[in-house]
């Protein structure tokens, strides 16, 4: 029997499991534990089987947000969600997956035709007590952050979570590439999981966020959302005449270069939700990647969009003042769920 642990990877404590073990582990987390894209794959989708509507709905909208350009995101080759050769977080599992022969979805049969006996399966794996309580922590937060990016055909789907001393997170990642007029995805085999301290929440957060750089120097506009629109549009098909048009409504000189940016340039998404124990607010934070950073689109008074250029300094600071609205609140209602049955049991 193999146990496995955490261990020091990029800066961080992590596991990486191969799709086998984490077959076994995902129990610890229990039926309510994970999230749909977290399930082990063999529980998803049977061998050569359509794609299932389970895997549909988990990556859905990391489909509807597939950048159409097949441009090379710039530094990609740095980035944590990779457009190419990079890695994801999760992609050392599932290379220790194919070498060791581990990774299927069924078993292979032998030469003969025999499927191979219980001793030529994969070896029985347990976790220590710190890993297994990260895998686990999802039934003791009182904070989680779900986190979706893209970067060209590489994604990543994340669970971040807390209980106010320590944090855990949960990661996989997808491949999307273009298959006639939409986009495929396919969750890679082989998870992540980190354990840290609750001041790194933000920081193991945005370690999943390829960098973008505002290379245009583009500044915040505020467009009518019809028009915003149809000049996205007509600037991606190169379509003039219907720019010259909607500019001159806009009263402009020319369009926005941050739309001009996003309509010929992005290569990427990126969505934080973030929820919390003890309140029903949830926020959530939308962003493209293109040659003006990351953008991110936010309404504004009567039917405008209002398109700001960030950078992923921006972005964390955003994170984190939420967090911190949040966290004490949290505990509070955690503390006040905690009690009430002692309440009721003296009463």
């Amino acid at each position: 029997m193999t146990t496995l642990t955490l261990e020091r990877l990029d800066n961080g404590a992590r596991c990486r499991f191969t799709e086998d073990q984490w077959s076994v582990a995902a129990a610890l987390a229990g039926p309510e534990g994970l999230p749909e894209w977290a399930r082990p794959l063999t529980d998803l989708q049977p061998a050569d089987a359509e794609p299932s509507s389970t895997e549909t709905s988990s990556t859905e909208a990391l489909r509807a947000q597939a950048p159409e350009t097949e441009a090379t995101p710039a530094g990609a080759e740095d980035a944590d969600v990779p457009a190419d050769d990079a890695k994801t977080p999760a992609d050392d599992a599932e290379r220790r997956s194919d070498a060791d022969g581990s990774m299927h979805d069924t078993e292979a049969p032998t030469e003969s035709g025999a499927v191979p006996d219980e001793a030529a399966r994969p070896e029985t794996v347990e976790l220590d007590d710190a890993l297994s309580e990260a895998v686990a922590m999802r039934s003791t937060a009182v904070i989680e952050i779900e986190l979706r990016a893209v970067a060209g055909e590489r994604g990543v789907l994340a669970m971040l979570w807390t209980d106010g001393r320590v944090g855990a997170s949960l990661v996989r990642g997808v491949e999307l590439r273009p298959q006639g007029g939409a986009t495929a995805s396919r969750l890679r085999p082989g998870v992540e999981v980190s354990a840290f301290g609750v001041d790194r929440l933000v920081d193991e957060a945005m370690r999943l966020v390829p960098p973008a750089e505002n290379t245009v120097g583009a500044t915040e506009a505020v467009v009518p959302k019809e028009l915003s629109v149809a000049l996205a549009r007509a600037l991606r098909e190169g379509n003039g005449r219907v720019v010259d048009a909607i500019v001159a409504d806009l009263g402009l000189q020319s369009a926005p270069p941050v739309l001009d940016a996003v309509a010929r340039s992005m290569d990427g998404s990126l969505t934080v939700v973030t929820r919390s124990v003890g309140s029903t607010r949830v926020s959530a934070g939308s962003w493209l990647r293109c040659d003006a950073g990351w953008v991110e689109l936010a309404p504004a008074p009567q039917e405008m969009v209002r398109h700001t250029p960030r950078t992923g300094e921006q972005i964390a600071q955003t994170l984190l003042f939420d967090l911190a609205g949040r966290l004490d609140a949290a505990l509070r209602g955690a503390d006040g769920a905690a009690e009430a049955p002692e309440q009721g049991d003296d009463a």
